[in-house]
């Protein structure tokens, strides 16, 4: 699913399914990033709401396909975000961008 896919799926009151340790290796990206304590709890709470992490980590599979980390016909069940953790660590300008969105 794209982004807008599933903003919209979430608006609508539908459940997307977020893999397994993708907010965990978030979480884990914003404790080792530089930033500020406000950036990082809005983060961490964002992550523990199942609509909000929905959004995420539908924004960070779309920059990853973008920036050829995984192609958009690979399944997502196989992904290892541990590995990942450094181009999340580069996205979370953006997944705070996503956050204010909403």
């Amino acid at each position: 699913m794209q982004f807008s896919e599933v903003c919209t799926a979430v608006d609508a009151g539908r459940w997307v399914e977020v893999p397994e340790g993708f907010a965990a290796t978030v979480r884990k990206a914003v404790a080792e990033s530089g930033l500020r304590l406000v950036p990082r709890w809005r983060v961490n709470v964002a992550t523990r709401n199942p609509r909000q992490l929905a959004k995420i980590y539908a924004g960070t599979l779309d920059e990853a396909i973008a920036a050829g980390i995984c192609q958009a016909s690979d399944t997502t069940d196989g992904f290892d975000w541990n590995s990942l953790l450094a181009f999340i660590k580069e996205l979370l300008p953006v997944i705070l961008q996503i956050i204010a969105l909403f």
